[in-house]
């Protein structure tokens, strides 16, 4: 054990201070940080705890979302694709759900990628109007990229 502390000397930082040199690390790179998530079970963790990626479709399941929002403390990548899962269904009455709580969070978004729109068919005004009315005027001091 003692080994490893001497020849990795990043085992002996301080949690606090390697979660902040990742969250860095992250914020500032262009692409996932999926690298940082081998590098063992350690940063896997930490990273975890950062960063997300959250891709969400018509019928994407709130829960998932939920869940995954409450894990992930500080950054959001963000992929919409509303045609990957839509297929000739109408969407239901809890369709969007996973979109209007990930809005909701959209103050921890780094990225923001549309695949493709809702049909305007598919988004009733009053849905619409109920889905923002939820979110939050938040600030969006971390987002670095939208992609269409």
């Amino acid at each position: 054990m003692y080994l490893i502390h001497f020849i990795a000397p990043i085992t002996r930082l301080p949690l606090e201070l390697l979660r902040h040199i990742l969250l860095i690390t992250i914020d500032e790179a262009t692409g996932p940080p999926l690298a940082l998530t081998l590098v063992c079970k350690h940063w896997h963790a930490i990273v975890a705890g950062i960063w997300a990626s959250l891709r969400l479709g018509t019928r994407t399941s709130i829960d998932a979302v939920t869940s995954k929002l409450e894990r992930t403390q500080w950054l959001l990548d963000i992929v919409v694709d509303t045609d990957s899962d839509r297929g000739h269904l109408t969407p239901s009455g809890g369709a969007f759900e996973a979109i209007f709580a990930a809005i909701g969070a959209s103050s921890r978004w780094r990225s923001l990628v549309v695949e493709s729109f809702p049909p305007q068919a598919d988004l009733p005004e009053d849905l619409v109007n109920r889905g923002l009315e939820r979110c939050p005027n938040a600030t969006m001091s971390r987002f670095r990229s939208l992609k269409i």
